[in-house]
C-alpha cells in the first residue's frame, strides 16, 4: 500500500498531460500511487497516461465509468489505496517536494484534516481576476484565516490539496450538482469541523487556459457560487446569532438578489446597512435601510457583508473591528 494516492481526472489534456505526470514521477516522496481516470477524452490523453503506466508501476489508468469530473474523482478515490489523498489536475505541475512536504505536515498533526499549499500561475494571461484570486488565496494560511474567509471565495485551490481519506469516509465525497464541486466539498467539511491549513511554500504551478471549466461551465458562475454557499451561510448564522438580529451590509440590487438566496434558506434579515446616504431611510423588500453609523452593538446583532470589492471589504473590516465586532463570531463577508 502506498503512503499517498494522487487522484487525477483527465479530459482532453494532451498538450499538458505528460508534463503533469512527469512532475509526479519526479516527486521526492517515492512511495506514492497516481490514479488517472480518463473522462472520455477525444484526444491522445488516454494513450499518454497508459504510456506512463507502462514505464512506472506507481501509475494506474482507468476509463471513467461515468461522465464529468465528479464521477471521475469518485472513481479515482475508489480505486486508490492510501490513507492520505492528494489532488492534481492534468494540466498543472507539482514542484518536486510538494507531496513530501504536504504528507509530512499532515501526518505530523493529528488535529489536521487537510493541508493545501500556495500556488503560482502558468499558462495564459489573467482573466477575471485569476491572479488576484491566487494572491488572495495564498494569504490564507492558518485554519482561522481559511475558516473566516470561506464565504468570500473558495479559500483553497482544488488541485493543491492533500487530505486524510477519513475526511471522505466521515463527511462525504464530491457531489454532482449545479455548483462548483470543490467549493461545496470544502464548505461541507468546514461546517462539520474539519481543520484546514496551508503551507507557505509555493508547490503547485496552476495552469490558466481558455478551456478551463471555470471559464465555460455555468456550475462555476458567480450565481452558482452564491447558491451553493447560501445554505452554509444560513447554518453559520443560526449557529452564531444567539438570538441577535441579522443585518446585511449592501442594499444594492445585486447584493439584495444574493442575500435573497439566504432568505430562501429561512434567514430573517432585520435591516439593510448602507454606506450610500441616498438609500438611508428607504425600504427594499419590506426591510428598512440604515446607515453604517447606526449599527447596534455586537451583542445586539450579527452582520453579513455582501459588498464584494476588496477595498470596500477592508474598510468594512476596519469599521466593524473598531466597534468591537469579531470576524467569524459577529460578522462574515459573503462576497
Amino acid at each position: 500500500m502506498a503512503l499517498l494516492s494522487v487522484l487525477m481526472p483527465v479530459r482532453n489534456a494532451e498538450p499538458f498531460l505528460a508534463e503533469a505526470l512527469e512532475s509526479l514521477r519526479s516527486q521526492t516522496l517515492k512511495d506514492i500511487e497516481v490514479i488517472v481516470v480518463d473522462d472520455n477524452s477525444s484526444d491522445a490523453s488516454l494513450r499518454i497516461a497508459k504510456e506512463f503506466e507502462t514505464k512506472d508501476a506507481r501509475f494506474k489508468t482507468y476509463r471513467s465509468c461515468g461522465k464529468g469530473i465528479v464521477d471521475a474523482l469518485q472513481q479515482a478515490e475508489q480505486c486508490s489505496s492510501a490513507e492520505i489523498i492528494a489532488r492534481m489536475d492534468a494540466d498543472d505541475v507539482s514542484h518536486p517536494q510538494r507531496l513530501e512536504l504536504q504528507y509530512q505536515y499532515l501526518v505530523g498533526r493529528d488535529y489536521l484534516g487537510l493541508v493545501s499549499c500556495c500556488v503560482e500561475q502558468i499558462g495564459e494571461g489573467d482573466h477575471n481576476g485569476f491572479l488576484d484570486y491566487i494572491t488572495w488565496s495564498n494569504t490564507l494560511r492558518t485554519s482561522r484565516q481559511i475558516r473566516d474567509a470561506q464565504f468570500i471565495e473558495s479559500p483553497i485551490v482544488h488541485p493543491s490539496v492533500c487530505f486524510r481519506r477519513a475526511c471522505i469516509t466521515e463527511h462525504g465525497s464530491w457531489r454532482n450538482g449545479d455548483f462548483p464541486e470543490d467549493y461545496e466539498l470544502w464548505l461541507r467539511w468546514l461546517a462539520e469541523g474539519v481543520c484546514f491549513e496551508k503551507l507557505p511554500e509555493t508547490l503547485l504551478a496552476w495552469r490558466h487556459t481558455e478551456t478551463r471549466l471555470t471559464r465555460r461551465d455555468e456550475r462555476y458562475s458567480r450565481d452558482a457560487f452564491f447558491r451553493v454557499k447560501s445554505p452554509f451561510v444560513a447554518e453559520w448564522t443560526e449557529r452564531n446569532r444567539n438570538e441577535r438580529r441579522i443585518l446585511v451590509i449592501g442594499a444594492g440590487r445585486r447584493a439584495r438578489k444574493r442575500a435573497g438566496m439566504l432568505r430562501e434558506c429561512g434567514v430573517e434579515v432585520s435591516a439593510w446597512v448602507e454606506v450610500d446616504a441616498r438609500r438611508f431611510g428607504r425600504s427594499f423588500d419590506g426591510i428598512s435601510v440604515i446607515g453604517l453609523q447606526e449599527l447596534p452593538q455586537p451583542e445586539e446583532c450579527i452582520v453579513l457583508n455582501y459588498v464584494g470589492t476588496p477595498g470596500a471589504r477592508r474598510k468594512i473590516d476596519g469599521l466593524l473591528c473598531s466597534h468591537g465586532f469579531r470576524i467569524g463570531k459577529d460578522y462574515m463577508h459573503i462576497t
